[in-house]
């Protein structure tokens, strides 16, 4: 199996259930409580500051402005309903609406809730008062309708009442005034154009008065006749068309300025329009049509009065009979058939305009730019017709051609002269009849309660917010905290393949016995024993763990050091002889566990580079647990890790495994020490101590990790202190038979057992927090090392020398030994001669001597 498939199969994948989420939100309730309470806080505290707002509300019926600015709806009696008042609605709610508004009404006479008048600078009275009002002034227009409906927030109700009623009225007269604007100007400007066209007129007249009497002509040519006819009736007709072009024009500026006084953005203009694509294949097809019905007309207008019609007043009768066309039944149709079609054409360039524009409501806009560009086609017609004749004039005698361009002149200004006139009146009497634009239907009200805050919304919409909020930071506390928690997240972590041996609920130590932390031997029958034995019990049945075994752990003050001598002693007192080897050369930790003074003491770097005997330096730490020795860590060591990959430390493993039926090395920890690798290559298998709450899952996972790659056997992971919220999973709390994790009630019978005493001391066990656990980690973090009470000095296991049947008398190489640098040592053998038969030793097997 490679190593990808092993880390598959040893990892689950990380996820979280309903289950699990409870549980996440039940150890960190406190944080819940403390997220919904500050949302809380901030919702009343909002509620109790907040200013209170009035709303006053206002109904209105808005006729369109382009209804009152045409002759068509003067003389429509249709009353004006549903039509679209999408520009008069953005008007209401303008800066220029607003702005008037404020500037009729009284500000000094209105007071803020600090008694500040609205006058003031920082009020009304400044330039940013428009833009408040404007977020405050709620504008809606009914569907379908021309009815809006408007809302003003304030929190002096007064201002609330009083701006709405005048607002209505400013909103009036801005209307009217937009709608008289446009018709203003045409009729100015056409007053102008009269006097102007009257005097060119009287100059025409004058002029060909003085050619007829100084040039001696008394007749024209026929040819002559119908080329001044022709060239004169395309000038009539073009002279109106430039005056409708120009009102166009006029037309166009002033709803433009209009329309930018309330608005910022211009509306397209007209060379922007004619540069769209089919704005200009529209104006082309109307310019072919207007081409072949103007050939049409000017054959009829020439011939009305069957031939006989003089032309321009010059005396000249037209020699065409006419009779023949008029009655031709072919020619009307097709004439019909082209004011059809350029009546199609101008209605498409119509939409199409106010498709490019895209803003509603200036359909006047829109008419004027339709006009402007229909007529300029027109015109461009008109004046290519005209100059077909001019161009036939020029070859004639210039007296005639002279006396043909007066005439025409005389015709074209009394022609302009009488549409003027008629456009004059027609828009006066539009201008006369733009009167207001806004009925009121409901008056403003006077509000009397507030709308804003909403209190009751307000604390409920916080209590939610508060609750998501409190979920939320529970779990970012969670996600934030890497420890180890609960058993769920150990089997995580550590995967399938690895066991979990057993947990060892949290206990604390006898301060006042003589091996605080060894609790199997201080109270054998507790609850806290079983755990511990149970491991023993593990590591006897299981014979695939092997007799030599470490145990290691991710960081410092794990409960490494209690693991290991609890389960050592356990399997003492089961008869079987044990060894423990404080392995932890750094910081070792066995010799003051077993309250033993560490001072001068030889151990195992001695055995390895200085050749002590081992007689010299194993220990028996308890007096009464005779089959129980301890071998300390001796010198501290320049390299700890050279110790570990000294041959010679294999080769006295392997003849102590025939001393001993068990062999515990007290590993130190991964984060801390190198050493922990050579240490797996020597034993058979490695026992790993979990601390509830302390240990990480990424210090877990990348001990798991380094054991998997170098081929180390794990024998399992054993969850140390554990609390109610450590053995708490997702199925409930873990139990150990019918009982609780605490251990009370279970006993052997003997005298006064653990469940008696838990009856007297039942109302002082309680479930203790995370916070707590790491407090007391920290305590004994702080702790370690500093033991306030007197050492002993410990008696050595084989006073009278080592076994001599059990050992081979090895010869000392000071060269073989030399070891990673670590200098040479004495040449002294190591177990020479100093061994009896332990196998006769009754005390080595936890029994008395006879």
């Amino acid at each position: 199996m490679n190593e990808q498939e092993t880390n598959t199969s040893t990892y689950e994948e990380e996820g979280i259930t309903l289950s699990e989420l409870f549980s996440i939100l039940k150890n960190h309730f406190r944080w819940c409580v403390i997220g919904f309470l500050v949302v809380v806080g901030f919702g009343i505290g909002y509620v109790m500051t907040a200013i209170p707002e009035y709303e006053s509300t206002s109904t209105i019926l808005v006729n369109p402005i382009q209804e009152s600015s045409t002759m068509d709806s003067l003389l429509s009696q249709d009353i004006a309903g549903g039509k679209k008042i999408a520009t008069e609605t953005e008007l209401l709610s303008s800066s220029l609406s607003i702005q008037r508004t404020l500037d009729q009404m009284d500000l000094g006479s209105y007071f803020d809730h600090d008694g500040v008048p609205y006058d003031d600078i920082t009020i009304f009275g400044g330039p940013g008062a428009v833009g408040i009002l404007k977020k405050r002034l709620t504008v809606t227009a009914v569907k379908d309708t021309n009815i809006v409906k408007l809302a003003i927030t304030d929190n002096n109700p007064k201002f609330a009442h009083d701006f709405m009623e005048k607002l209505c009225k400013s909103y009036d007269v801005i209307l009217t005034d937009i709608a008289k604007n446009s018709k203003s100007a045409q009729r100015q400007f056409i007053e102008n154009q009269i006097p102007e066209n009257d005097a060119e007129l009287k100059q025409a007249t004058d002029a060909l008065g003085m050619f007829r009497k100084t040039s001696n002509i008394i007749q024209l040519t026929d040819k002559t006749s119908l080329l001044v006819s022709g060239g004169v009736y395309y000038q009539m007709k073009i002279e109106p068309l430039q005056m409708e072009n120009q009102e166009a024009q006029v037309g166009i500026a002033q709803f433009q300025k209009d329309w930018t006084s309330a608005f910022k953005a211009p509306l397209p203009t007209v060379d922007e329009i004619k540069k769209d694509k089919e704005i200009s294949s529209l104006l082309s097809r109307l310019n072919d049509l207007q081409k072949e019905l103007n050939m049409y007309e000017a054959v009829s207008a020439l011939n009305m009065s069957g031939g006989n019609t003089e032309a321009g007043g010059t005396g000249v009768t037209l020699g065409v009979n006419a009779s023949v066309i008029n009655r031709s039944t072919q020619t009307q149709s097709r004439t019909n058939d082209l004011n059809n079609s350029v009546i199609q054409v101008k209605k498409h360039i119509l939409d199409r305009v106010g498709a490019i524009c895209g803003i509603a409501g200036a359909d006047t806009y829109y008419q004027a730019v339709t006009k402007f560009l229909s007529t300029e086609v027109l015109m461009s017609v008109l004046n290519a017709r005209e100059k077909v004749y001019s161009d036939e004039l020029g070859e004639l005698p210039d007296l005639q051609t002279r006396l043909s361009e007066l005439e025409r002149e005389v015709n074209v200004y009394e022609s302009v002269g009488l549409k003027l006139r008629d456009m004059l009146q027609e828009t006066k009497l539009v201008e006369a009849a733009v009167n207001g634009n806004v009925t009121v239907i409901d008056v403003a009200s006077m509000p009397l309660n507030p709308v804003k805050p909403n209190k009751m919304l307000i604390l409920a919409v916080s209590m939610l917010l508060g609750l998501a909020f409190g979920v939320l930071l529970a779990l970012l506390v969670n996600a934030k905290d890497d420890s180890i928690a609960t058993i769920d997240d150990l089997k995580k972590v550590q995967g399938k393949d690895i066991p979990l041996l057993t947990w060892i609920p949290f206990f604390v130590s006898k301060k006042k016995a003589s091996y605080p932390s060894l609790v199997v031997y201080n109270n054998p029958l507790s609850f806290q024993s079983e755990r511990f034995k149970l491991v023993a019990n593990l590591f006897y049945t299981n014979k695939t763990n092997g007799r030599l075994f470490s145990v290691t752990s991710c960081g410092m003050a794990e409960g490494k050091s209690t693991v290991i001598s609890n389960i050592a002693v356990s399997l003492a007192q089961m008869g079987k002889k044990v060894l423990l080897i404080d392995g932890d050369l750094r910081l070792p930790s066995l010799m003051p566990f077993f309250n033993l003074d560490a001072k001068d003491v030889k151990g195992l770097v001695d055995v390895v580079l200085e050749n002590v005997p081992l007689n010299e330096v194993i220990l028996s730490p308890l007096s009464d647990v005779p089959n129980l020795h301890l071998l300390p860590g001796g010198t501290e060591p320049l390299v700890p890790s050279a110790i570990y990959t000294n041959p010679y430390l294999e080769e006295t493993l392997g003849k102590l495994k025939k001393l001993y039926d068990y062999i515990i090395i007290d590993a130190p920890p991964l984060l801390y020490a190198s050493e922990l690798l050579p240490i797996g290559k020597l034993v058979d298998s490695m026992l790993i101590v979990v601390r509830a709450e302390v240990t990480t899952k990424s210090g877990l996972r990348e001990l798991i990790e380094t054991f998997l790659s170098t081929d180390v056997k794990i024998a399992g992971t054993v969850f140390n202190a554990c609390g109610r919220v450590a053995l708490t999973s997702a199925r409930g709390e873990y139990r150990y038979g019918a009982y609780s994790y605490y251990g009370y009630g279970y006993g052997y019978g003997y005298g006064e057992t653990p469940h008696d005493k838990h009856k007297k001391n039942e109302k002082k066990q309680h479930s203790h927090s995370i916070r707590w656990y790491r407090n007391r980690y920290k305590l004994e973090i702080k702790k370690r090392g500093s033991i306030d009470r007197p050492l002993g000095k410990a008696s050595l296991a084989f006073p009278d020398g080592m076994p001599t049947d059990t050992f081979e008398t090895t010869v000392y190489d000071p060269l073989f030994h030399k070891h990673h640098g670590v200098a040479a040592v004495s040449e002294s053998p190591a177990l020479s001669g100093e061994i009896e038969n332990i196998e006769n030793d009754n005390s080595a097997r936890g029994g008395k001597n006879v």
